[in-house]
């Protein structure tokens, strides 16, 4: 399973930014007051992937669950609340049912991450 596409935003502004040499660099959001709510928009994997939810984290903090039915066929997104300003990494895996009889044998993917910057 690989995550295929990540933006990001705050309040729907979309804030990738690259360099001329095509490298990624870090983005940079801006809020004017705290909390802020940052939505993490990807595109799903295929549903011959089976996957039965994505965890959202934000800091290595709790998870935000996103469930496939509640994703198109082009987009799932979560709602993020950060809470000071400064640098941030947001991660998104996704899980799906091992091939067994266990049922609750869960197989994750890498995390497809990205590190952004809050600023007032």
């Amino acid at each position: 399973m690989t995550m295929t596409r990540w933006t990001w935003g705050l309040i729907g502004l979309a804030a990738v930014v690259w360099t001329t040499t095509g490298c990624p660099r870090v983005p940079v959001l801006f809020a004017q007051s705290l909390p802020a709510t940052v939505r993490a928009v990807w595109t799903p994997n295929p549903a011959a992937e089976n996957v039965t939810a994505y965890r959202v984290t934000l800091d290595g903090g709790s998870p935000v669950t996103v469930i496939p039915a509640s994703c198109t066929a082009s987009q799932c997104e979560a709602a993020l609340t950060v809470s000071a300003y400064g640098s941030h990494t947001a991660a998104v895996v996704a899980e799906n049912q091992w091939l067994s009889t266990d049922p609750s044998a869960v197989a994750v993917s890498l995390p497809a991450s990205v590190t952004f910057v809050l600023s007032p």
